[in-house]
């Protein structure tokens, strides 16, 4: 299942800040894996998102969009088949991923919020810039109610 943590950090001389919302995911994605339909469904909008940021280059973009439009179904569907595999072997290449293996695991709650490199902190990252000077939405749980799929929306806010 794939979840949202609300964080704060709380800093030595009281303050506390409140961190945008984290999305995570429960179980490890594998190619051709028993995976968690909405656990894909958060990788594919997250992705989605990233190629339309900066930071995906324009290169990159136009060869995930060209994936992207191909497709005659919602990308965001929850089955990681051979369209999320290519969008993410562009992403991983990109990023230039430390393992280039189509698998995306769930970040430990010590490297959430941190540089620590893992696919969904850049993911979170990219989110977090790209979105905040968007049109859709004030905060995260706002975007995720008008951008996500459905079932991915009330699993992770209980809306």
């Amino acid at each position: 299942m794939a979840e949202c943590l609300r964080g704060e950090m709380y800093l030595p001389d009281e303050e506390t800040i409140i961190m945008p919302d984290y999305w995570n995911i429960s179980h490890p994605i594998y190619p051709k894996g028993n995976n968690i339909r909405t656990d894909v469904m958060l990788l594919q909008i997250m992705l989605k998102v990233y190629f339309m940021s900066r930071s995906a280059g324009y290169e990159a973009a136009g060869k995930a969009f060209a994936i992207l439009n191909s497709s005659k179904t919602r990308f965001d569907d929850g089955i990681y088949g051979a369209n999320t595999r290519a969008v993410l072997d562009i992403y991983e290449v990109r990023t230039k991923a430390p393992y280039r293996d189509g698998i995306v695991r769930p970040v430990p709650p010590r490297f959430q919020y941190t540089s620590q490199y893992t696919k969904l902190n850049r993911l979170n990252n990219v989110w977090n810039s790209t979105m905040a000077t968007s049109s859709v939405g004030t905060d995260k749980k706002e975007q995720a109610r008008i951008l996500f799929h459905p079932l991915l929306f009330r699993e992770m806010y209980g809306a």
